[in-house]
């Protein structure tokens, strides 16, 4: 299917169709663990948390209708059809929201009755939202577009981290929806590296980013590889095909992509991506066993513009080669 408004609401839809039947009965104390919900008996006890959780659940039960007739309309191809599901599907979303928003306030009007763990339910309370609407949605991406679900974790629209238990929350991940990180990687994509990863900063958190990438290109390829370095002071290395992707040994670390052999004239290294789609990387000159382009970050870091030409604050990229006669900064 395009991707297109009316298929990215479809899916959004899809995705948090099933929490009607989790904010009812027997599943909303399992539902509330999963997210992480701090002294759930005080809070679930509450009746002005009942009703709004049934409110909601009731805002729900909408979706599935709207949605097959949205995608009945996706299917016919008729303009004024689709116009007209994708406006009913568009009016419940956000009768959902604005039920999720009413369960917020009744949980943070509920912390009061906490006790000691009254801070953890009201700092709960306020990524409520955040945290059921990730919780559905990467688990609707990780069954039906793992890749899809992946790639947004890099990008750190879906927020995944394993919490530890304290004496009033339990174990859990916290996943959490960061629509917000899409408007902030099309103006500030080099801020958003760093508030991710640490990028531009000594203590670039590297291993985290190789986790994620690793993880994401497993899904789409067979050729590429978590490596152990040789050397146990230095960080691991994703290797594709014949690319050795790494840190840089700078004081304020990049990353680097060297090739493990040497290529001769008209190098082309063609890495298949899934059945249908493969990355394709020529050259038109002999190229060095060893040589590698970097990307690494400049200083100072005020301004974050980059039109061509790199200003301050943009990624420097740097070509690298075993000869130093060869070797060229771009910044």
């Amino acid at each position: 299917m395009p991707l297109s408004v009316e298929s990215l609401t479809l899916e959004v839809g899809k995705a948090l169709a099933p929490l009607e039947q989790r904010l009812r009965g027997g599943e909303i104390v399992l539902l509330f663990a999963e997210i992480g919900l701090p002294a759930p008996q005080v809070v679930l006890g509450g009746q002005a948390v009942r009703d709004a959780i049934a409110s909601a659940a009731t805002a729900l039960s909408g979706l599935p209708r709207t949605l097959t007739d949205l995608a009945d309309a996706i299917d016919s191809r008729e303009a004024a059809r689709i116009g007209q599901a994708l406006a009913a599907t568009a009016s419940i979303l956000k009768a959902v929201i604005e039920a999720v928003e009413v369960v917020s306030g009744a949980i943070r009007a509920a912390a009061v009755s906490a006790g000691p763990g009254q801070a953890e339910v009201t700092a709960f309370a306020g990524e409520f939202a955040q945290r059921l609407f990730g919780f559905a949605l990467a688990t609707y991406l990780e069954e039906q577009h793992p890749v899809a679900g992946h790639l947004l974790g890099i990008i750190g629209v879906i927020e995944s981290a394993q919490l530890a238990a304290t004496p009033h929350t339990p174990a859990h991940t916290r996943r959490l929806l960061r629509v917000d990180r899409l408007t902030q990687l099309v103006r500030d994509p080099v801020g958003l590296l760093g508030e991710l990863y640490r990028w531009g900063a000594p203590d670039f958190d590297w291993d985290e980013l190789l986790r994620r990438l690793s993880v994401f290109l497993s899904e789409v390829t067979n050729f590429a590889f978590l490596q152990t370095n040789t050397d146990p002071a230095q960080s691991p290395f994703l290797r594709i095909f014949g690319v050795d992707i790494d840190r840089t040994a700078d004081a304020v670390p990049g990353i680097q992509a060297a090739l493990r052999l040497a290529a001769g004239d008209k190098f082309e290294l063609n890495v298949p991506i899934g059945d249908t789609a493969a990355f394709i990387v020529t050259a038109d000159a002999t190229l060095e066993g060893g040589a590698a382009i970097q990307l690494l970050p400049c200083a100072p870091p005020p301004a974050r513009t980059w039109n061509g030409t790199a200003s301050s604050g943009a990624p420097t990229v740097r070509w690298c080669s075993s000869s130093p006669s060869t070797a060229a900064r771009w910044c």
